[in-house]
């Protein structure tokens, strides 16, 4: 098995794909595919109160004794303020979170512990994996990720080109637009939050070419600049899709251009499909 790994950008040093991504798509999608989560963080949660705390800051699924759960806490311009998920084994919260993030999300988890006998610890001996036969990355120790991964795997590109297929948003890397990022500074809010909304939608892009727009992209309406590009992928059967935020009345079918490519507004994302399991 030949792995081709990525070198820059969030996911430096992942499994991009291991020669046929198509065909890991398809096996990822069947449920006959494992994929290599392990260059995300990892860290736990453990103390009485573990359980209850983290209730009481989710947003997304709750916690429960045994199962899985993510959270998400949003700013007040719908950005992500805290994103991270994992599963509870009846004494201990194991968790991971983006590439990147781990120092901003432990630092903002402390400062909302106040009183709750909680603690919190980064755990360098466990490593995230993604089952074949599971939609949810798990924690695991080390020494049994190889085994808990097996001999067939699909690499990021895979599970990526699946994960935006479905209008599944990364935290942190897909939030809305920023002040400045769309030409207008006066842009602001995200998808019912703040003065002028943002609103997510999936992206049909043109495929004739070899040029895939890349995320942050500016996408370009009739009358100017529209929004920004979030994830885009290529699909084993949609071929090139994205998510973009985009501002304004639209409808489905309306022509756009990200970064000189020809784009169409397909339909817009609803918001559980980032809170019932993003990323």
């Amino acid at each position: 098995m030949s792995a081709i790994r990525l070198t820059d950008g969030p996911d430096a040093g992942a499994v991009w794909h291991y020669g046929e991504p198509f065909r890991e798509q398809r096996l990822l999608a069947a449920g006959r595919a494992a994929v290599d989560l392990r260059h995300r963080p990892v860290f736990a949660l453990s103390g009485p109160d573990r359980l209850a705390w983290l209730d009481s800051i989710a947003l997304a699924t709750p916690p429960a004794r045994g199962g899985p759960f993510h959270v998400f806490v949003p700013d007040d311009r719908g950005r992500t303020f805290l994103w991270f998920a994992g599963r509870e084994d009846g004494g201990r919260v194991w968790a991971h979170t983006e590439p990147g993030h781990l120092a901003t999300v432990l630092a903002r988890l402390k400062g909302l512990v106040g009183t709750a006998r909680v603690e919190l610890s980064a755990t360098p001996g466990h490593v995230v994996v993604r089952r074949a036969g599971s939609s949810v990355p798990e924690v695991v120790p080390a020494s049994v990720a190889e085994a808990a991964l097996g001999d067939v795997r699909a690499g990021l590109w895979a599970a990526e080109a699946l994960r935006v297929a479905a209008g599944r948003r990364r935290p942190f890397l897909d939030d809305p637009p920023g002040e400045g990022d769309v030409d207008q500074a006066e842009r602001d809010g995200a998808d019912g939050v703040g003065a002028r909304p943002w609103r997510l939608w999936f992206l049909h892009l043109d495929g004739s070419g070899d040029v895939v727009p890349h995320r942050g992209a500016p996408v370009v309406g009739g009358n100017g600049p529209i929004g920004q590009l979030a994830s885009v992928a290529r699909h084993y059967e949609l071929g090139p899709i994205g998510l973009a935020w985009l501002e304004g009345d639209l409808s489905a079918g309306t022509e756009l251009r990200v970064d000189g490519v020809a784009a169409a507004a397909s339909a817009p994302v609803p918001a559980s499909a980032f809170r019932d399991g993003c990323g």
